[in-house]
């Protein structure tokens, strides 16, 4: 049995839409699907009901960014039984507004750099939820750079020149939300955190208050050869 709970769908920076990522996850094998889109539900009636079609068991989910004392972006992880949980879908506009903003910051400090390209352009690249592999791509449009990745890793990874740390909902915050709606939270990417020793133990302390449910552990961003997932974007890259 193959299982990925941590998928991504044209609904923020995947490439596919829903249906055609349960659809890719059934050519690969796999009988459990979370989609988790950025800060977004939008995909997960579309991904529930092609999963019925294809005997595939999805889990309504989401990724959502949040704040950490340490001024890093920290990515959750939330799988629910309920696909519109009451109360999440109001976080999520807040932290989308958030998100926007971030975006604009992140124009303002390319063309700083040198690289200026309209919000208009990026927004052309985007279905639902605007995240920087979008802006990437407007870049290679523009003719700034030669792939998405070249932006990613000239301009907009993390740590990179243009790159602003998202300021979403506070890490610990966020897990007593998931937790309240009956969720599993759990850290999506935490080699990205780069928090050392002492910082993952007061971290982890705050999440145990919490109440968090796990951290991943084998992610691209922690070991990169631990493979790809369905429809899924670089760690880091939202």
């Amino acid at each position: 049995m193959a299982v990925d709970l941590h998928c991504h769908s044209t609904a923020s920076d995947g490439t596919l839409p829903p249906a055609s990522v349960v659809a890719l996850a059934v050519e690969h094998g796999v009988t459990t699907l979370a989609l988790t889109d950025h800060d977004t539900i939008d995909g997960v009636a579309e991904a529930v009901h092609a999963g019925a079609d294809h005997g595939v068991r999805v889990i309504p989910g989401v990724e959502i960014s949040t704040g950490t004392p340490f001024g890093r972006t920290m990515h959750l992880i939330a799988l629910f039984a309920d696909p519109d949980p009451p109360g999440l879908a109001q976080a999520l506009a807040e932290n989308r507004a958030r998100r926007d903003e971030r975006i604009d910051l992140i124009l303002a400090r390319l063309a700083a750099l040198g690289p200026e390209i309209s919000r208009e352009r990026v927004d052309a690249h985007a279905t639902g939820t605007v995240a920087r592999p979008h802006i990437a791509a407007a870049l290679v449009d523009a003719g700034h750079c030669s792939s998405v990745q070249d932006a990613m890793d000239r301009y907009l990874g993390d740590h990179r020149p243009a790159d602003v740390p998202h300021r979403g909902l506070d890490g610990a915050a966020a897990v007593r939300l998931v937790r309240e709606l009956g969720g599993a939270p759990i850290v999506a990417h935490p080699g990205t955190l780069r928090l050392g020793t002492p910082g993952w133990s007061r971290t982890c302390s705050r999440w145990r208050r919490s109440a968090s449910s796990g951290s991943r552990c084998t992610d691209p961003s922690t070991f990169p050869a631990s493979g790809t997932s369905c429809g899924a974007s670089p760690a880091g890259s939202d």
